[in-house]
């Protein structure tokens, strides 16, 4: 009876692997710091029930394939594709075609051929591609080997919104390219067009008699009484705060967002660290059931816990406070030690060289945990440095530009709206209520 058992336990664990082997991982591999390899495989797959042989790349336990493998697995199904190169992207223009490519098929496998017997690891050189279909923009991660890219099967096919799922009974990968979505057809799709977010940027935070005496004319500085009436009037007006993540998978994945007042969600945000947002801000923010994400410089991160709040200096949060307050705060980067000009006034990630950027974005991400989002110190960053965070696995970047942020925004330029100290709960609600 125990062997029994034994058995099946181990069939169970095989098929859930297995079945995932697909469609798992949904991480960016741009994020790890390990080295990744790749092994050729030629295998079959079901497209609209025909059987078809497919080469592809097996990298992290995923089928990476290049696109004019692509097409040739979806040659004969109406759901064909052309593309070409730009300056800037690849387009893909969508066409229906009935021809089948064979002799194209030959020609695919023969380049295959210095792979098939390879017994040594292939390194493949990890980069980000861009795609445009219709007027929709996509970014997709790839793997360069010998100069051509190769893309995750399911993230191709997704974006050409194909189904596509793992049949275990049948032990292969099952491409539906007739199958239309649901979710282009239910109110979810109609929704997301009209959702939008609003990004609410705070920095510091003291009670009113503190703030009227010791930072009076300081233009970052909010009361705690008037921080307070904010998340209040958030909370009881039926607006939803999300998460950083939720914000993320609102644009790349065009995921709708929970339902919210004018649907408008908020996601607020802290700059800088200082201990105000966990003395202060956490303690109303987790009473309320809220969420937010600080920015923190982390060159000032404090090495020892400070618990109680020194109103006439700027003190940040500790590591330890840090890792207390995660239930409400996410913690991401505002820089390591590059939040300030240079003599000439211009800020030191736009001054900088290139590896002294990335070794700073890569220090400041690393301590705060791996965290995918940044905020630009002073707001200001150029294509350089927007390249340079791509590259250090970041995936979302906030200026200081008010507005609203859309599924359609370069996730590398999102808008927020600044709180000052003359920000009143009238001035909040004008805002919410007049978004587009």
């Amino acid at each position: 009876m125990n062997q029994k058992r034994l058995t099946t336990f181990i069939i169970i664990l095989t098929t859930l692997f297995l079945s995932n082997l697909l469609l798992t991982n949904e991480k960016s591999l741009a994020q790890e710091n390990f080295k990744v390899y790749a092994w050729y495989k030629y295998s079959e797959v079901d497209v609209s029930g025909k059987p078809k042989q497919m080469n592809s790349f097996i990298i992290n336990n995923q089928n990476y394939i290049k696109l004019d493998e692509l097409q040739y697995l979806l040659n004969d199904s109406g759901k064909n594709f052309e593309y070409y190169g730009s300056n800037k992207s690849d387009i893909i223009k969508l066409k229906p075609t009935n021809k089948i490519l064979q002799i194209y098929k030959q020609n695919l496998d023969t380049n295959y051929n210095t792979y098939r017997n390879n017994t040594k690891n292939i390194e493949p050189l990890f980069e980000l591609k861009n795609f445009i279909i219709g007027k929709n923009k996509h970014t997709l991660d790839s793997f360069n080997i010998d100069g051509e890219n190769y893309y995750r099967l399911v993230d191709i096919l997704r974006m050409l919104k194909i189904d596509v799922k793992w049949n275990n009974k049948l032990r292969k990968v099952i491409i539906s390219p007739n199958i239309k979505s649901k979710k282009t057809k239910n109110s979810a799709s109609k929704q997301i067009k009209k959702q939008k977010v609003a990004v609410l940027m705070y920095h510091h935070i003291l009670k009113e008699k503190d703030q009227k005496k010791y930072f009076n004319k300081n233009g970052s500085v909010l009361s705690k009484e008037m921080f307070e009436k904010h998340m209040n009037f958030i909370k009881n007006s039926g607006y939803n705060t999300i998460t950083a993540k939720q914000l993320e998978d609102f644009i790349y994945k065009k995921k709708p967002l929970p339902k919210s007042k004018n649907n408008t969600s908020i996601l607020i945000t802290f700059d800088d660290g200082y201990l105000s947002n966990y003395l202060y801000a956490y303690p109303i923010m987790k009473k309320l059931d809220m969420k937010a994400v600080c920015f923190h410089v982390t060159t000032n991160i404090a090495k020892q816990e400070i618990t109680k709040l020194n109103p006439k200096i700027l003190e940040r949060f500790s590591f330890l406070q840090m890792d207390k307050s995660k239930d409400v705060f996410e913690h991401a980067s505002h820089s390591h030690e590059f939040h300030s000009m240079t003599a000439n006034k211009v800020p030191y990630y736009l001054a900088a060289t290139d590896s002294q950027v990335k070794q700073d974005l890569d220090k400041s991400r690393h301590l705060v945990g791996g965290s995918k989002y940044f905020a630009y110190p002073y707001g200001a960053y150029n294509k350089r440095l927007i390249n340079m965070l791509k590259s250090s696995g970041y995936k979302l970047a906030f200026t200081t530009k008010k507005g609203y942020t859309h599924d359609y925004d370069n996730p590398y330029k999102l808008n927020r709206y600044p709180i000052f100290p003359t920000t009143t709960v009238n001035n909040l609600k004008n805002f919410l209520e007049n978004a587009r």
